[in-house]
């Protein structure tokens, strides 16, 4: 499934990891995987780190809840919280886990 199809809207972000040593970037979720269901803890994994940017200026108010995500073909992935804050990470493809 491509970076765009992953149920990630309304999904909660819960925590972010860099494994420095290893290049590695994890952002956990609680997602919404099945329909009619509660969210569930899931986990976002890019392999081969190469640029993280977290800003966290709240520009639309302070928000846990993912907006909306996009990848661009240069390798670079995009996660919009209804902050407004929008995550960007440079990597190889990412993996989802449930």
């Amino acid at each position: 499934m491509a970076f765009e199809d992953w149920p990630l809207h309304d999904a909660v972000l819960k925590e972010l990891r860099v494994d420095w040593e290893h290049r590695t970037c994890s952002v956990h979720v609680l997602a919404f995987v099945e329909p009619r269901h509660d969210a569930a803890p899931c986990q976002l994994i890019w392999r081969g780190l190469r640029k993280l940017i977290v800003p966290a200026e709240y520009p639309w108010g302070r928000s846990i809840f993912i907006n909306r995500h996009w990848s661009e073909r240069s390798g670079r992935y995009s996660i919009e919280v209804q902050s407004g804050d929008v995550l960007t990470i440079e990597a190889d493809p990412p993996e989802f886990i449930r």
